[in-house]
């Protein structure tokens, strides 16, 4: 395996109203992120043929599990409040140091992407 990339390492990411986050980095060290942001009643496992293919090659792989999904925290309330979902967000963006990360999001994560976009939390590449 070439030294400059990354098996899959796990990591905790303060989120949103102190929620902690489950996050995972995979690929090239060096290559551009890339974060992965899975739909409703799913977690970062979809994104698993996207992890283990090519991609790792070239860019960094970062996939994170929402509030309330896979190994994250289930906090008892947040969930209908946008703003918390757009903070998750930028916290794995913040605390992951990831710079200029293209966002993959799938079904349900258009809303939280969206949030962040118009709440000014994130300014990726296509957002208005």
């Amino acid at each position: 395996m070439l030294n400059h990339l990354r098996q899959p390492v796990s990591f905790t990411v303060t989120g949103g109203g102190g929620v902690k986050l489950h996050v995972e980095e995979s690929g090239n060290v060096h290559g551009r992120p890339l974060l992965f942001l899975h739909g409703g009643s799913q977690c970062s496992l979809c994104w698993k043929k996207q992890i283990h293919s090519e991609l790792a090659l070239d860019y960094r792989l970062v996939t994170m599990d929402f509030r309330g999904h896979g190994q994250s925290d289930k906090p008892a309330q947040g969930y209908a409040d946008g703003r918390l979902w757009a903070e998750d967000i930028h916290s794995v963006i913040r605390e992951m140091g990831l710079i200029q990360p293209v966002l993959v999001g799938w079904s349900f994560a258009g809303i939280p992407l969206l949030e962040s976009c118009l709440g000014n939390q994130i300014q990726p590449s296509g957002c208005p």
